[in-house]
């Protein structure tokens, strides 16, 4: 248990001053705990002697909120205007929560046991984030296309740690699958437009993973399902610290066997993980943490591409290391992340084989102190990238049988690093918080330093109503592929985004009923797009324009989420692979990640104590392609003429999945979860590509390798 002993309440002159302290059940302080006012960006951290002061609006009535890592969050009203001595008990997390905030700063909390009911997502926390609005689903994987950009532009952190790789099965559009399993994370939190000067390097959004904190007590789980098994061990090591092993094995033959494939299988889908860390906490020297993943999977699958069928091979090898150290100086409160991301892949489909092998290496520091009404935040990132890239790609991006252009060498050898830094002050003005930070970046191979201004504003329009605004500038290094020694570019600028946002909110996370809407604009400069004669130039440019509309209800037994998204994006741009594939109009097109509308319904129903059922319908625009317009024979076979880039779509795209779970309980310490769902439920063919006839005269859709699937499993948690 945790006491929490909020003190005296002071007048300001436009709002309040609330200064407390945070212990534990024995009465001793507790450093690093956040406590902020519901509805506002007003925030603050206790010292090592668990004190903190915290300005807040002037109003009759707020909600406080008292967070630490391994503890469950707790709420406590208070009347301001008087005097308050007031205990908040917290209770030990036994099961770690996911939270979901999307878009910044609005937040939603998930159990891991919720991404397993969740209909759809399938156990995975990047496929349950795509249900969120603004992100867009151009196929079946579990890519992040957040409010009109590339997956390429997304930030992946795992306790500070950046995350090159951070899907298995990887494709060119994300991959199948999220690397990191639910029951894995303490939290996460996903940015989108607008985010905050503290992080660098991602035009688009940033998805921050907070792994296991320190087991209070001894805990365990184990999962067997239809596609895999999974099992975590977790206990203290004496007072301070503890242990957490996890290891995962997907075994898809059985899956497929059940539900059956259009595609024929070399190998089936397999993959493995083993996970470990080791804590210790010291009311001295502060929080540690040394965490270490492994993982690998591996397919051999039929590939249709236009007029190539053939296997499509694939494995990678992926080792993730990390240390992380928190601690409270004073006033201050430092956290320090470093560690290594290395990745290893071997890709081969006719002409197409690649080997890849990516080295990150990232280190992050950031501090925050109080200081009176203010809040200051300060830090400094880095990371380095060595890539080597080597092998064989067709020379018009497509052609993976090589019919029409054959193939040419591939070769990159990419070293490169980024560091920058960060000032950030938070301040209230009575109903009002604003934020206003920068960054300063340099980039080593781009050889530039940038300065990147951002600045946010929330304004309480009354106690359950609050507007938003945004503002920022971005920047990001290419992608390695670009810089292909013979076809790629010796040299391209640093790409840069610019982020407008306007949203209003009503309602809380945690009431009966809460609403929000967002409209933002984004223009991009300086990226890679191919020239005529070979090669990559820094003229590309383009715009994402949107409107986000989102609503959660929660009326025991029936809990609900319906999102709406309006998208326009337009570039000019070459993702790498598509190079020597299209002839370049003029000005701008739409992106393959351009889906105009996109509705999706979520319901989940406890229909006793024990069992929920939920259903979810995601429906949008089809996925824009580039038509074959007709074909001209040559020595080496028919050569395609296309359209307008991207000038036509495929058809709408829609889904229904169904989920059913039971949880019950064996002894007073174990609790058992039977759950099952299904995919696609109609078993309706979305299409997101057409194969076509060697002489290009005829297409049919490629179909999905399961349409409709069924899976089940049970878990047991203690």
């Amino acid at each position: 248990m945790v006491a929490l002993l909020l003190g005296l309440l002071l007048a300001a002159d436009d709002g309040y001053l609330v200064r407390g302290v945070v212990r534990d059940g024995q009465g001793l302080p507790i450093p690093q705990v956040s406590v902020y006012v519901e509805g506002t960006q007003s925030l603050s951290l206790t010292d090592s002697e668990g004190r903190f002061e915290l300005a807040v609006p002037a109003q009759e009535r707020i909600t406080l909120v008292a967070f630490r890592h391994a503890f469950k969050p707790r709420q406590v009203e208070v009347t301001l205007g008087g005097s308050h001595d007031l205990e908040l008990l917290l209770e030990p997390a036994l099961t770690e929560s996911v939270t979901v905030v999307a878009p910044h700063p609005s937040e939603a909390r998930l159990l891991p046991v919720d991404v397993v009911r969740m209909p759809g997502a399938q156990a995975d926390p990047f496929l349950a984030l795509q249900t969120l609005p603004g992100m867009a689903k151009v196929d079946e994987g579990a890519g992040l296309f957040v409010q009109g950009g590339d997956t390429s532009e997304v930030l992946f952190l795992l306790d500070g740690t950046v995350i090159s790789h951070p899907y298995k099965y990887e494709t060119l559009t994300g991959g199948l699958f999220g690397s990191v399993e639910p029951f894995l994370l303490e939290g996460l939190s996903f940015s989108t437009a607008g985010f905050s000067a503290r992080y660098g390097d991602a035009l688009s959004g940033v998805l921050e993973m907070r792994g296991l904190s320190r087991p209070p007590v001894r805990q365990y789980y184990a999962t067997v399902g239809l596609g895999g098994t999974s099992g975590q061990f977790a206990t203290p090591l004496g007072s301070r610290g503890g242990v957490r092993l996890s290891g995962n094995k997907a075994f898809t033959q059985l899956l497929f066997a059940v539900n059956g494939s259009p595609r024929k299988f070399q190998r089936y889908p397999q993959s493995w993980d083993l996970n470990g860390s080791l804590h210790y906490d010291s009311p001295r020297l502060g929080s540690f943490k040394l965490f270490g993943m492994g993982q690998g999977d591996d397919v051999g699958v039929e590939l249709e591409q236009e007029e190539f069928t053939g296997l499509l091979d694939a494995g990678s090898d992926q080792r993730v290391f990390s240390g992380r150290w928190e601690r409270a100086l004073g006033s201050w409160s430092g956290t320090l992340s470093i560690g290594q991301d290395h990745y290893v892949r071997q890709t081969s489909a006719g002409v197409f084989e690649i080997d890849l092998a990516d080295r990150n290496r990232s280190a992050r520091l950031g501090v925050v102190r109080p200081l009176g009404r203010w809040l200051l935040r300060l830090g400094i990132d880095g990371d380095h990238r060595r890539s080597a890239i080597a092998g064989q790609v067709p020379t018009s991006g497509g052609d993976f049988g090589g019919r029409r252009s054959g193939q040419r060498v591939f070769d990159v050898h990419f070293d490169d690093w980024h560091g920058g830094a960060y000032v950030e002050t938070e301040r209230s003005f009575g109903r009002a918080t604003a934020v206003v930070g920068t960054r300063v970046d340099r980039f080593d191979r781009s050889d530039v330093v940038m300065g990147a201004p951002r600045a946010s504003l929330v304004v309480g329009l009354s106690a359950k109503q609050r507007l938003r605004l945004a503002w920022g500038r971005y920047s990001q290094v290419p992608s390695p592929e670009y810089y292909d020694e013979t076809f790629g570019a010796p040299h391209l600028s640093v790409m840069q985004a610019q982020h407008w946002v306007a949203g209003y909110e009503r309602g809380t996370e945690t009431g009966s009923l809460f609403v929000r809407a967002e409209v933002y604009h984004k223009s991009y400069e300086r990226l890679p797009v191919e020239t005529p004669g070979g090669g990559f130039t820094s003229d590309g440019y383009g715009s994402a324009n949107g409107f986000d509309l989102f609503a959660r209800g929660h009326w025991r037994p029936l809990e609900f989420r319906i999102g709406y998204s309006w998208l326009q994006a337009r570039r000019r741009w070459t993702p790498i692979f598509q190079a020597g594939r299209y002839q370049l109009p003029s000005g701008t097109w739409s992106p393959d990640f351009d889906i105009p509308q996109t509705l999706h319904a979520m319901a989940n129903y406890k229909a006793t104590s024990a069992l929920t059922l939920g259903m979810s319908w995601r429906v949008a625009s089809g996925k824009p392609f580039t038509p074959v317009l007709g074909a001209t024979p040559t020595a080496l076979g028919f050569d395609p003429t296309y359209g307008v880039i991207n000038s036509d779509r495929y058809p709408l795209y829609s889904r229904v999945d169904a989920s059913a779970s039971y949880m019950t309980s064996l002894g007073s310490h174990t609790r058992v979860l039977f759950f099952s769902g299904v995919t696609n439920l109609t078993a309706r063919q979305n299409i997101f590509q057409y194969k076509y006839t060697p002489d290009f005269a005829h297409r049919e859709p490629v179909l999905s390798a399961a349409p409709r699937s069924f899976y089940f499993g049970i878990a047991i948690f203690g």
